[in-house]
This record gives C-alpha cells, structure tokens and sequence, in this order.
C-alpha cells in the first residue's frame, strides 16, 4: 500500500462458480489484494452477457478462475462479434487443468498471457509457469514434491508436508497425473494430465481423456466434450459443436475411433454440460 492507503496492485477479477464463501475473512482477503470476486452461476449467454458488462466496467488488468468458464467467455464474444473495451494483461488458470487448445483460444480471443498453475485443497499453490505453460516451477518449498509411475505410462504426482494443520500428510497421493523432474536444483512438473478419474477403464484398456481431445481436434468443430458414464444404461457423450456441418464426422469419429466405449451422441451448448462439487468444477468424466 502506499501512504493514502490506495493498494499498489491493480483491480483484478476472480472467477468464483457461487458466492458460498462471503465471509468476513474473504471480505479482507479481497480487500487487501484488491481482488474483485464475481460469481459464475453457469455458461449461459445471459450470464455471460452480464460477465461481459462485468468486466468492462470494472477494465482489470488480471482474470483467474477455471478456464472451462474463460474459455466459454471467449467463445461467446467471438460469436457475438464482440470486444473487450480494455486491455486484459493476463489470465491466471485455476482449479481446472487447462490445454493447449484453450490457451491458443484465450490467447487469441481476449489478447491476453495466460499463465497455468498446479495446487489443491490440502497444499495450496504447488506450482506454477514461468516461461513454458507445460513446465510448472515448483514454489512451496514446505511440500516435498514427488512422481510415482501408475505401470501405465502414467505417473501420479505424490506430495508430503509437514504444515497441513490438520495433520502431517506423508507421500500423500493427489490423483493428479504428472511428472516431478529435477533440473539445476528446481523441481518442475511437465505432463499434467488431469486427474485419475479422467482415465476411462473398460476391460483390459484404459483410455485417457487427452486422447478423445486428440481424436475431435483431428477433424475440428468440437469446442469441448463431457462423457457421461453411467452403470445401468448406455453411456453419453455430450459434444458442443462450433460447426454444424462437422456433426457427422464427429459421429462417425466416434464409431470408428472410440467404438468400445458404446457412447450415445448428445449435441449440447457450454450451458448443459455438468459441474460437480461445491467449487462446481467442470470435469470431463462424469460417473453415475
């Protein structure tokens, strides 16, 4: 702060999916890093049609918060032909593992950095980019940062610390897929994949959600995806098209290529697809 009491750092906007945490701790928090925190409800146009009023009235230099959300934002005003009436410097991803194709997209739409980090509930920030949005630095040094192999050719990042106030957490396993390397005596975690769960098992093959990424980038006309995986009936893929004329070759895509999943095709808008748990986080592997 300087001597009027006026904070150094600029206004910046933190993405929250519902105000649950308006609390008087917040309140400081919020206060002292000048952070302004809006609640996203959902991904319809209405709500990010008043997201849009949102952030040209308030002109931050800095947006953090779930790229699923952002990433729906930036594909709104490019259908609506719209601009931002400021200069966005960054985009801080949280909460969500965020892909190259989203990165290119807000890059592109919002002309803005993006910068990635890694963390969780138990640890807090673990990582985040410096230079290269694939390479995160580790920066706690209180955490002890490590990678196991799953026999897969896949590792599980694996975290001890000594700080957790509720107890000391030993090689404790996130579930979170990554690799822990050590170079010039920092640590950085490349390969982060997502979490366990976004790992679909039939029989005796394992199909990762990055690979169903690969396969609709292959043919274009898919913004995202979101696999409904259900006991007692046939499984759904939801898909949310950017062109219309690719619906067919992603049905058929979907026949050749991912076969052994017997996916129902579903055709969405951002707006239906589900978020889960209190953060309402998108994930791309939903179990019922």
């Amino acid at each position: 702060f300087n001597r009027s009491g006026k904070s150094l750092l600029n206004d910046y906007i933190g993405i929250t999916p519902i105000d649950k945490n308006s609390n008087t701790k917040r309140f400081f928090k919020d206060f002292l890093l000048r952070r302004i925190p809006y609640p996203i409800i959902n991904t319809s146009e209405d709500a990010l049609e008043k997201f849009y009023i949102f952030l040209n009235k308030k002109k931050p230099t800095l947006i953090y918060g779930h790229p699923s959300i952002i990433y729906s934002f930036a594909k709104y005003i490019e259908k609506r032909k719209l601009l931002l009436e400021f200069k966005l410097t960054a985009f801080e991803s949280t909460g969500e593992i965020i892909d190259n194709k989203k990165i290119s997209y807000i890059k592109q739409s919002l002309g803005c950095n993006v910068h990635n980090r890694y963390g969780n509930a138990e640890f807090g920030v673990i990582a985040h980019s410096m230079t290269n949005l694939d390479r995160l630095e580790v920066l706690n040094r209180l955490n002890y940062v490590e990678s196991s192999s799953l026999g897969n050719g896949m590792d599980e990042i694996i975290v001890t610390t000594l700080t957790n106030k509720a107890m000391p957490l030993i090689k404790y396993k996130t579930g979170d897929f990554g690799e822990v390397v050590t170079e010039n005596k920092k640590q950085y975690i490349i390969n982060l994949h997502g979490r366990i769960h976004d790992i679909i098992t039939l029989k005796n093959s394992s199909i990762p959600t990055a690979y169903i990424q690969e396969v609709f980038d292959s043919i274009g006309g898919v913004d995202e995806f979101q696999i409904i995986m259900k006991q007692n009936s046939r499984s759904t893929i939801k898909i949310v098209l950017n062109e219309e004329r690719k619906k067919n070759a992603v049905k058929e895509v979907i026949q050749n290529k991912l076969k052994s999943l017997d996916l129902e095709v579903e055709f969405v808008n951002f707006d239906d697809l589900i978020r889960t748990g209190w953060r309402d986080k998108f994930k791309y592997v939903i179990y019922e």
